[in-house]
């Protein structure tokens, strides 16, 4: 393995993470509003 390869799989790694956190806050957030309209009601 080459040095490039290496770079383009950390690279790859590091969105991954990234769009996942992302993701995952996104959908917290949306949770957490859906849960504070029930409590409205």
């Amino acid at each position: 393995m080459n040095r490039k390869t290496i770079l383009l799989i950390a690279i790859i790694g590091v969105v991954i993470v990234g769009v996942s956190y992302l993701v995952a806050l996104q959908f917290r957030g949306r949770w957490i509003y859906v849960h504070e309209l029930e409590g409205y009601e």
